[in-house]
């Protein structure tokens, strides 16, 4: 009995609370929030491909051409295959990418026997 007593209690006190939320900022406060702030930079993209012989540029495995905006980073793993996590920029027609980090992709496969395979069960 008394929790439906003070259900409506409840909803009647918690009401309010979600009109609060509603509330727009007011014009002056949006104004200098805008002014202050600084602009969002994209979040960093990882993609994968083999370096050109001038550690220029990068070619996907979908054969699209990344052109690099700071080369120094790749100079020494041209011809390599490389995973880089970078930012692409604004112009996205140019395909340029700021590079900030680079991980080699092994190109090495090893092989192993197994014992326990068909092929030597015979």
């Amino acid at each position: 009995m008394k929790k439906w007593t003070l259900f409506p209690l409840a909803v009647v006190c918690l009401w309010p609370a979600s009109a609060l939320g509603q509330d727009s900022p007011k014009p002056d406060a949006v104004a200098q929030g805008s002014l202050n702030s600084k602009p969002a930079l994209a979040k960093p993209k990882t993609i994968s491909g083999k370096v050109g012989a001038d550690g220029r540029t990068i070619v996907t495995a979908k054969n699209s051409l990344w052109t690099i905006a700071n080369p120094d980073i790749l100079k020494e793993h041209a011809g390599r295959q490389v995973r880089v996590k970078c930012q692409i920029s604004s112009n996205a027609e140019a395909n340029v990418i700021q590079i900030l980090s680079v991980k080699i992709i092994p190109s090495e496969v090893k092989f192993t026997a197994n014992p326990g395979d068909a092929a030597f069960r015979r």
